[in-house]
């Protein structure tokens, strides 16, 4: 469903881009108007329970195009964010996305707006995710504020500062709650850093990629690996000392390893039959592309330099087939995909 049709539009937008462009202080109108809201809350339009009641989350993501009314709007918070809207994570994610919507639907009047989706889908918990809201609101413009020092940054210095500013606005155990995600995932960066480094096999170097994996997400580590296989593989693959042990195997034994390597990813018989065979289509190309460029070699030296095209679309159409053409195009804009290097288990 596009942005326009509402809040709908923006699910799974997670809490971090930089959305305010004001500076919160004396002169900000919007930070006027949180204080202004937090003392006269803003009045909520009459709406059926009913409705939203009988409105299923699944019948507005089938919805289409047109604009959602209110009482969709609100059913739609409800169950993408109920079940877990006591956590300060999820509130934040259900305020960065209520101010991106509100801020779309009226730019002057977007804090009532985002005040009264919170009274009318969560009005036990409105005041407290109001408060949230004013301190995220700060912490937003100061990263807004001071965006171009903080790029100047190193990495380590940066996160000093921004994990500085978030336990002075949220304190340090709601401040880690928000920004668990990200606790998490440098976590395993970390880890990953230390692994590459480190000696043994990829075995063994997977075994600690696991090891980490788990100590981040403990009971929660099955089910992350589970619906993150990819993106999970992808980066232990990505590791220098795994492709260079990966290219040092002899293809059976590098065959057996990419295989327990996603055989670890909980992947089924069925996927990874369906990876062995497109590490096979992948071999098979990569092959034909090491002849190809030998060859081309072979005639750049013969003619001393440029090889008429002719000589070029014969070898071209001996290693690729009915690819020949797309190679031509390829080269002819100045991309030569055979010197690229080969990632095992990834290209």
């Amino acid at each position: 469903m596009k942005m326009k049709t509402g809040i709908l539009t923006a699910a799974g937008i997670v809490a971090a881009a930089v959305v305010a462009i004001v500076i919160f202080g004396r002169n900000d109108p919007s930070a006027d108007e949180i204080s202004k809201r937090k003392k006269d809350p803003v009045r909520v339009r009459q709406f059926d329970e009913r409705v939203i009641a009988g409105i299923r989350f699944a019948d507005l993501e089938r919805a289409g195009g047109g604009p959602l009314s209110f009482e969709e709007q609100v059913a739609y918070l409800r169950q993408r964010f109920g079940r877990k809207i006591a956590h300060a994570h999820t509130q934040v994610r259900v305020l960065d996305l209520l101010m991106r919507h509100c801020r779309e639907q009226d730019a002057d009047g977007w804090i009532a707006c985002l005040q009264e989706y919170l009274i009318a889908a969560f009005p036990d918990l409105a005041d407290e995710m109001f408060a949230l809201f004013e301190n995220y609101y700060k912490y937003q413009t100061w990263l807004q504020n001071n965006e171009t020092d903080l790029k100047g940054l190193s990495n380590k210095e940066r996160k000093r500062l921004l994990w500085e500013k978030r336990k002075a606005l949220f304190g340090d155990a709601l401040a880690e709650e928000i920004w668990a995600g990200e606790i998490r995932n440098d976590s395993i960066l970390d880890a990953m850093e230390k692994i590459d480094k480190a000696g043994g096999s990829i075995l063994d170097k997977l075994s600690m990629y696991k090891g980490s994996i788990s100590s981040a997400y403990e009971e929660a580590a099955p089910g992350f690996v589970r619906t993150h296989q990819q993106e999970v593989m992808d980066r232990f693959l990505g590791m220098e000392s795994v492709q260079a042990g990966l290219s040092a195997m002899p293809p059976d034994e590098r065959a057996r390893n990419l295989r327990e390597v996603r055989k670890s990813m909980d992947m089924d018989e069925a996927a990874l039959g369906r990876w062995e065979e497109l590490d096979r289509s992948r071999d098979t190309r990569w092959d034909a592309g090491s002849a190809y460029m030998s060859a081309r070699a072979r005639l750049e030296e013969e003619y001393k330099g440029t090889v008429p095209e002719s000589r070029l679309d014969e070898i071209r159409a001996k290693y690729f087939g009915t690819e020949a053409e797309a190679i031509r195009n390829e080269e002819g804009s100045g991309y030569f995909r055979f010197k690229e290097k080969r990632v095992w288990g990834k290209n």
